[in-house]
C-alpha cells in the first residue's frame, strides 16, 4: 500500500459499509470508479446505482484519503478495528518524543516572509491547535501565517471553509491558490490549485 500497489491511494474514499474503494471525481465529488479491497473494479451500472450524487465524507463510514495518516485508519476500519482514536493520540505522544525528529525545511521560512510582504498566508489542517503550535515550533514557523484554522474538518467543511476566507479577505476565487497534498480538496470553488498541510495563500491581482 505504501508503495502505491494497492488500490487504496490518496485521493480516493473508502466505504466502510461496503467495503469499496472509491475514485472520486475531485470537482463534483461523484464516484467515477468503484473497487473491492482486492482490486476487483464494479460495474459501472451498480456503481452509479450505489452512488448516484456526490459523497459527503464523514470519520466513520465514508473516509476521504486526504493523505498518508489514512492509510492505517482505512485498514483498520476494514479489519474491524472499533477504537482507532487511541492508536491515533500515542502516535501523536511518540512525535513529541525524544525518538521522533521533525527536520525544518531549508530557506521554507525566509521564503513565506518574503511572500507575506506581497499576500496573506492562511493555514488550514486538520489538526489541533495545540499540534500545529508543536509543529510550528519544530519546524520554525512560528508566527510566519497570518491566520490559522485548526481543527478544519477537511474535506467534509472544505468548502465551507474557503467560501468564508474567500469573503474575508475579499477575493474571488480566480484569485485564490490553494497549496496542499488532498486532491479531493478541490471542489465547487475551482481553485487554480489544489493538491492537508493545505496553506491557502491569495494576493489580488491589480
Amino acid at each position: 500500500m505504501k508503495a502505491g500497489n494497492h488500490v487504496v491511494q490518496i485521493g480516493k474514499a473508502y466505504d466502510v459499509e461496503s467495503d469499496a474503494v472509491l475514485t472520486i471525481d475531485p470537482m463534483t465529488l461523484r464516484v467515477v470508479e468503484a473497487h473491492s479491497w482486492d482490486g476487483e473494479k464494479y460495474e459501472d451500472e451498480s456503481v452509479k446505482e450505489a452512488y448516484p450524487s456526490e459523497l459527503s465524507f464523514n470519520f466513520d463510514d465514508m473516509i476521504a484519503i486526504g493523505d498518508g495518516w489514512w492509510y492505517p485508519f482505512v485498514c483498520a476500519k476494514h479489519y474491524g478495528v472499533e477504537d482507532c482514536y487511541s492508536s491515533y493520540t500515542a502516535t501523536k505522544e511518540y512525535m513529541v518524543s525524544d525518538d521522533f525528529t521533525l527536520e525544518p525545511l531549508k530557506g521554507l521560512r525566509d521564503h513565506l516572509i518574503e511572500l507575506n510582504k506581497v499576500t496573506q498566508t492562511v493555514v488550514m489542517t486538520n489538526s489541533d491547535r495545540e499540534d500545529v503550535g508543536r509543529l510550528f515550533h519544530e519546524l520554525g514557523l512560528e508566527g510566519v501565517f497570518d491566520h490559522i484554522i485548526p481543527s478544519a474538518n477537511k474535506p467534509s467543511s472544505a468548502s465551507e471553509q474557503l467560501k468564508h476566507l474567500l469573503t474575508q479577505y475579499d477575493v474571488s476565487p480566480e484569485e485564490a491558490v490553494s497549496v496542499g497534498d488532498n486532491s479531493l480538496m478541490k471542489s465547487r470553488l475551482q481553485f487554480c490549485l489544489e493538491w492537508m498541510l493545505s496553506i491557502f495563500i491569495h494576493k489580488r491581482l491589480k
